[in-house]
């Protein structure tokens, strides 16, 4: 047999069992979406990943195509006599509505396919309209029990589509923006006895509030109960471990709000429609089982076809169930002593032990990425010409680097702990002496001070004797984690960092230089970077040596480096924008957002009331708003920055607002009262007041609050600034009349 023979040969197989290989087809791609969908809030192979995308973009058109193959169908049952074969088959139509509808797991591969939901409400309309149509052109030909089958599933396929959109309307920016413009229903109090699980409840509260901050708000634009729970009620919620894991919740429940089902089947409508779907389909399977005439009059390929279509989507079914049920959503929203509370403990617990025993992890657990730029230059000169230009021709260098000079790690207790610590401890409150080289460094573009103190602190850890103490290891294990991690995201997610398109050239400069400068291969990775730090990096009369040379290679020096590391990744969080937070969910939990939400419960960060500033600036200058605390009543003065590097928290100038409408209501004797507010109102000392409206004496009052000038002694002398205007409360209003 020649080749054009076969060819005929498979068209023409093609052409008999097109439409039975295409709707098999759909349903293997919506099981493959089913068991896989999950696992993209977890850190997996770059391969999987782009097998599930491949699966999530095709599964649709395969489904329309397969709609398009039954209206040809039913011109050829108009056209011809209808067969038992023609008409059986058309009632699989309505299963592809239910492929389209799509997993639970996965509604969004990323977070801009949420802003496509029109798109989707459109295809919805539309392949409702064709799938009615294919259903009244074979209206004549087909058998009173098949209609009768048929539509129930096309009820509950159009229902499992509308869920879809649906899903993709809750986490696109029309809804998020629009959210806080209408009265937010009450959520169930987690302060109540009656409450079952505390922690998922005041996580599903705090993440409902949060998803404003997509949108561009910050905490104070989100209204006082926002920032009570999350920044309040969240110090007062445990230990560190206790608040880790909130965190660690909130961060899935974020997840899947934005990429899953689970805001709809969580909500009073979305149950009642998905147990009417489920119905429905259970009524057409009855249906379909209990008529022996359709199975007696169809042939067995078509019989065995749809029995798998029924299986299929009931085992689907099924499994969407189950997931709703050990959901941390259901714990959330039940009542202490419930069934359904009970039920989702009970079923969580048995599938927590199952997981077990098969030694696998279904917690979101964080993830590091580590790069080392100083061995990757070292590689990278090893490598045979040949095969460097080959890769530079086809531009994967990138590509190549990520797949053999990157891995992961995972975050243990330890390191998120520190962090916490360092937080709670306020980052900017402590002083670390490394002298006027780390200042150099620090003042420079953030991309230039990552990468040289990555090569700092990989000379500095070449000089640590790592066999002689347990600690000390320890210690330079976690250093080297953190600066690889940093240097990860500078190369990998630059989009994530405060960082210019200039951090690109970086890598190649330097492994450019490593290959034109470093001689032959047996150089040593030490003498490198002494080679490289004499040449390049001590090349100004303020920078003539590295901030760490003068540190001894103790435990003691290593636990300043790695606090160093520790604040610029705290700094990082804080300027990296919340949607590429929310975005970086859908592939893999990064240390940096789990950063970044803890620092929003400690009020701190570019949304927070805290701005995060990298190195305390010396301009003696009139203060700027940030820098304005009150005391003494009206008058204000400025905090002097105790530090010259590393971290400062600053008040942004809708917390100096806030604050100032609260400091004529407290005694003051000239201390700082900034902390003492803020915290006093978000523990509940002081309760919000809610402006009246304007008359006459409150436009007095705002007016002498406008018009309050700011004393700040500077060089012996006093220096007098006008404020910006704030809300006043009605306590201020009374004490001005």
């Amino acid at each position: 047999m020649d080749l054009a023979e076969s060819t005929k040969a498979l068209l023409q197989v093609w052409k008999e069992r097109d439409i039975q290989m295409t709707v098999l087809t759909s349903l293997t791609v919506q099981l493959f979406l089913l068991f896989t969908g999950d696992l993209r809030r977890r850190r997996i192979s770059g391969l999987l990943r782009s097998i599930i995308w491949l699966a999530y973009v095709g599964a649709d058109p395969v489904a329309i195509y397969a709609i398009g193959l039954f209206t040809e169908e039913t011109h050829n049952l108009r056209r011809e006599q209808s067969s038992g074969d023609q008409t059986l088959r058309l009632l699989w139509a309505p299963f592809l509505l239910l492929h389209l509808g799509g997993q639970d797991t996965i509604t969004a591969f990323s977070i801009e396919d949420n802003n496509l939901w029109l798109r989707h409400l459109l295809n919805l309309v539309l392949q409702v309209t064709l799938t009615l149509y294919v259903l009244w052109k074979s209206f004549e030909k087909l058998e009173v029990q098949l209609l009768a089958i048929a539509i129930p599933i096309f009820v509950a396929g159009t229902i499992k589509y509308g869920e879809r959109t649906w899903a993709l309307y809750n986490g696109s920016r029309d809804y998020l923006g629009s959210g806080y413009e209408r009265e937010e229903k009450p959520r169930r109090d987690y302060r109540s006895t009656h409450c079952g699980d505390v922690m998922a409840t005041y996580a599903l509260n705090t993440v409902l509030r949060v998803r404003g901050l997509l949108v561009g708000r910050t905490l104070f634009q989100l209204g006082w109960e926002s920032q009570k729970e999350l920044v309040g009620d969240f110090a007062v919620h445990g230990q560190r471990e206790g608040k880790l894991k909130i965190v660690m919740v909130e961060l899935g429940m974020m997840y899947d709000l934005l990429y899953t089902k689970a805001v709809v089947l969580q909500s009073r409508i979305g149950r009642i429609l998905r147990c009417f779907a489920e119905m429905c389909m259970v009524v057409a399977f009855v249906l379909f089982v209990a008529n022996p005439r359709l199975h007696a009059h169809h042939s067995r390929a078509n019989i065995v076809i749809t029995y798998t279509l029924f299986v299929g989507a009931m085992f689907m079914e099924s499994c969407s169930v189950s997931m709703v049920i050990v959901s941390v959503w259901t714990r959330a929203g039940s009542k202490k002593g419930s069934f359904l509370y009970w039920l989702s403990c009970s079923a969580s617990s048995l599938w927590n032990a199952v997981m077990r025993r098969f030694q696998t992890n279904q917690q979101q657990q964080p993830s590091m990425g580590q790069f080392n730029l100083v061995d990757y230059s070292i590689y990278e000169k090893c490598m045979p010409s040949l095969i460097s230009k080959v890769i530079t021709a086809l531009g994967l260098e990138k590509k190549w680097r990520n797949i053999w000079h990157v891995h992961h790690i995972k975050v243990d207790n330890e390191m998120s702990n520190y962090i916490e610590t360092l937080l709670c401890s306020g980052v900017g409150s402590q002083r670390l002496n490394l002298g006027r080289e780390m200042n150099y460094v620090l003042r420079a573009p953030f991309e230039h001070a990552l990468f040289r103190l990555h090569i700092f602190t990989d000379m500095h850890l070449s000089r640590v004797d790592l066999p002689g103490d347990e600690e000390t290891a320890q210690l330079a294990a976690e250093c080297r984690k953190l600066s690889q991690y940093l240097i990860y995201l500078m190369a990998v997610y630059p989009s994530l960092l405060p960082v210019s398109n200039a951090a690109q050239d970086l890598e190649h400069f330097y492994v450019k230089w490593v290959r034109d400068n470093t001689g032959s291969n047996t150089m040593r990775k030490q003498e490198i970077l002494n080679k490289y730090a004499t040449e390049k990096l001590y090349n100004e009369e303020a920078y003539s040596r590295s901030p760490f040379e003068l540190l001894p290679p103790s435990a003691e020096s290593l636990r300043v480096i790695k606090e160093v590391w520790a604040r610029l990744l705290i700094y990082a969080a804080a300027k990296c924008p919340v949607e590429l937070h929310a975005r970086q969910l859908s592939d893999g939990l990064e240390l940096l957002t789990v950063v970044w939400l803890l620092m929003l419960h400690h009020g701190a960060g570019d949304v927070g009331w805290r701005e995060v500033d990298l190195v305390a600036s010396d301009d003696s200058a009139m203060p700027t708003a940030e820098a304005l605390v009150p005391c003494q009543g009206s008058n204000w003065i400025r905090r002097q920055p105790r530090h010259l590097y590393a971290f400062e928290f600053q008040q942004t100038q809708e917390a100096t607002a806030f604050v100032a409408s609260w400091a004529p209501l407290l005694p003051a004797d000239g201390v700082d009262l900034t902390e003492d507010i803020l915290q006093g109102v978000m523990f509940g000392s002081l309760q919000p007041a809610v402006p009246s409206s304007p008359t006459n004496n409150s436009t007095e009052t705002t007016s002498e609050i406008e018009e309050t000038t700011s004393e700040t002694e500077q060089d012996g002398h006093v220096e007098r600034g006008k404020e910006h205007a704030v809300d006043v409360p009605p306590e201020i209003e009374h004490k001005g009349k």
